[in-house]
């Protein structure tokens, strides 16, 4: 290239294109290896991300599902018992389930709900947990029916539900509690240096 008679060296490769690029215009791998690293943890956020979103659809859709065997499971029990046992003479009426057998039938259904869900946790979910106890309940009234001086009364399986529901609140709030104690426990000691021996 000529100016004013003088050959000034061109400073630029002409086959490049881009007359603002650096002198010895080459690819950078390191430049090019950063870009490939910033890109891969992109796509992985994105995956992350996508993962998460799928997670959480799969437990809603599991959860709407527990929930909804578990009122048909209350309700099957429910028409079984008002069949099965001994129906009070007016079971629409307040009185009929408020009294001192039933405060006992709840408190000790409670009770049981209460410490099954944190100790079976593990293997059952807190909806079978509590179908089971439901269950047994109806299965203790029935047995009354064959006992003498006892009565299978639909009253108090009532109770025994109310109960149930109770201690299955208090036992999901003591395993969530339990939970994330344990959480707490793990990250401090993933975040303590190890001893060496």
């Amino acid at each position: 290239m000529r100016l004013e008679g003088s050959t000034v060296t061109a400073l630029h490769d002409s086959s490049d294109g881009d007359p603002f690029a650096p002198v010895g215009s080459e690819t950078n791998p390191d430049s090019d290896d950063i870009k490939r690293r910033k890109l891969e943890s992109a796509r992985r956020a994105v995956d992350r991300r996508l993962k998460d979103e799928r997670r959480k659809k799969r437990r809603a859709r599991r959860t709407l599902r527990r929930v909804k065997w578990t009122i048909g499971g209350l309700l099957f029990l429910n028409v079984i018992a008002f069949l099965g046992l001994e129906t009070p003479s007016n079971p629409l009426s307040i009185w009929t389930y408020i009294g001192l057998d039933k405060f006992e039938h709840l408190l000790a259904f409670s009770a049981i709900a209460a410490v099954l869900i944190p100790l079976l946790a593990r293997w059952l979910s807190p909806a079978l947990i509590l179908l089971s106890v439901t269950l047994f309940g109806l299965v203790t009234e029935i047995a009354q029916a064959y006992s003498p001086g006892r009565t299978a009364d639909f009253g108090d399986f009532v109770a025994d539900q109310v109960g149930v529901l109770i201690g299955w609140w208090i036992g999901v709030w003591l395993l969530g509690r339990l939970r994330a104690r344990a959480a707490e426990d793990d990250e401090e000691s993933a975040h303590q240096p190890r001893r060496r021996r």
